[in-house]
């Protein structure tokens, strides 16, 4: 629970400073990230072809003298489309499994 110093305090604990809720975003961020690359690894291994017309657009647009950056997103477009693909395919937080389908109260429209 947040006091009014601005810290978390725990039953049993003293207070955590609320710079530790950036900390665990930041490594739960990091934890997707890293499980999001897993799969797009899998799916270039699965998908040869796929991995090659990343590697000719790479090669076309940034060459092999230097690391994309984020200013080469533009000029990218396989990759980024390769890339939402992977979320697409095999999202971090399956949220269309878990939303309900109907409407939680009783509605009905035109009699249905």
């Amino acid at each position: 629970m947040l006091n009014a110093a601005n810290s978390i305090s725990v039953a049993g604990t003293e207070s955590v400073r609320s710079g530790l809720v950036p900390t665990i975003v930041y490594f739960v961020h990091a934890v997707q990230s890293a499980n999001t690359m897993s799969w797009f690894m899998l799916g270039i291994t699965a998908y040869p072809e796929v991995q090659r017309k990343c590697q000719e657009e790479l090669d076309r647009v940034i060459g092999r003298s230097r690391m994309p950056t984020l200013a080469d997103k533009d000029s990218l477009p396989y990759i980024c489309v390769t890339l939402r693909e992977v979320l697409r395919w095999r999202p971090v937080a399956p949220l269309g499994q878990s939303l309900p389908n109907e409407p939680c109260n009783g509605s009905l429209t035109h009699g249905w």
